[in-house]
């Protein structure tokens, strides 16, 4: 339990709440009763729930500590978007600021957010609240209020660039020895670059009908457990005959660089006539595009994608799904025919 103890000497803070948390007695003084008051029923109910940080770990800076989150992400790309991001946009207005300080201020979030544009807000509202929510994993900080910030809606759908097969069947021709397979991993599977590069013999299952994937290879040449998963986890995949096809007396790719990969790519899509801008994400949108269009429920794209929700596959590939008003309509006049023709 906290009390609250009165020290008439001190004229400054003559009321001082001592308390019992992490197995040590601290004290905290106030110039004022009611906020003594005020902080002991805030503490009691933090060391009650479990919540309880001790304010000395939540005095770091926010940048330093944001620095350490990023540092931890496991994709290249994905840690120099957010350096830029905290570098450009988020140090300039927090330099100082430590952790606790904006956690506990949404006004002054929500005021940097504003004066952003729509893509800006969303990688810096991504720092924020990943550092912070990392923060009250942690234990520095028993919580924030930066959860729900009002952000720009930014378009992401899909780009979709289509090609022939005779223009995918001249860049798998085009492409280093037994890399043309990426071709239709990511065409006949919806596999991401990575994953792509990370398929084995190993992965055919059920006989030959499923494609297991379970890691991925990151622009650094590491071997990575799949987004959004553990490692360990996996991720099944309806295997076209056709790719199972070309899959048949391959032993797996060998190594090369990302660099190379690239660089291979470009030229080849170059020679069938593509613009830079096909890559092999390409693809992937292509897969789920035709998947859609002839009726796979979009519950089951984004689980062959491996989507960390049916809301990232809604925002990027939502506009593709057929209309379903007239069909609809059509299915039940069809049934209340039925009942007429009984």
């Amino acid at each position: 339990m906290a009390t609250i103890i009165t020290k008439p000497g001190n004229t400054k803070k003559p009321y001082t709440v001592r308390y019992w948390a992490d197995g040590k007695q601290r004290e905290r003084s106030f110039r004022l009763k009611r906020d003594a008051t005020d902080f002991m029923t805030k503490t009691e109910h933090e060391i009650r729930e479990q919540v309880y940080a001790d304010p000395k770990l939540g005095s770091v800076k926010f940048c330093d500590y944001a620095s350490e989150w990023i540092s931890s992400r496991r994709a290249a790309s994905t840690k120099r978007i957010y350096e830029q991001t905290l570098r450009l946009y988020i140090q300039p207005w927090y330099e100082t600021k430590t952790l606790k300080a904006v956690a506990a201020d949404r006004e002054s979030a929500q005021r940097l957010l504003n004066g952003l544009t729509p893509s800006r807000q969303v990688s810096v509202n991504t720092v924020l609240t990943g550092t912070l929510n990392a923060a009250v994993k942690a234990g520095r900080i028993p919580s924030h209020r930066l959860q729900g910030l009002s952000v720009a809606h930014v378009s992401a759908r899909a780009h979709i660039i289509h090609a022939t097969k005779e223009q995918l069947d001249q860049i798998s021709q085009l492409l280093p020895d037994g890399y043309g397979l990426v071709v239709w991993f990511a065409r006949g599977c919806g596999l991401r670059l990575g994953e792509a590069l990370a398929v084995t013999p190993d992965c055919i299952r059920d006989n030959g009908t499923t494609l297991r994937i379970h890691e991925q290879i990151l622009t650094s040449g590491q071997y990575s457990p799949l987004k959004h998963r553990k490692p360990g986890d996996y991720r099944d995949i309806p295997l076209p005959a056709y790719v199972a096809g070309k899959m048949r007396d391959w032993n797996g790719f060998q190594p090369i660089t990302r660099s190379m990969f690239n660089r291979a790519w470009r030229n080849a899509c170059r020679q069938a006539g593509l613009p830079d801008t096909f890559i092999p994400h390409t693809l992937r949108h292509t897969y789920a595009a035709v998947a859609l269009h002839q009726g796979i429920p979009i519950s089951e794209v984004s689980r062959f994608m491996g989507h960390q929700s049916i809301e990232i596959t809604h925002q990027v590939y939502g506009y593709l799904v057929p209309n379903a008003v007239g069909r609809t309509a059509a299915v039940i006049d069809s049934e209340y025919s039925a009942w007429s023709d009984q």
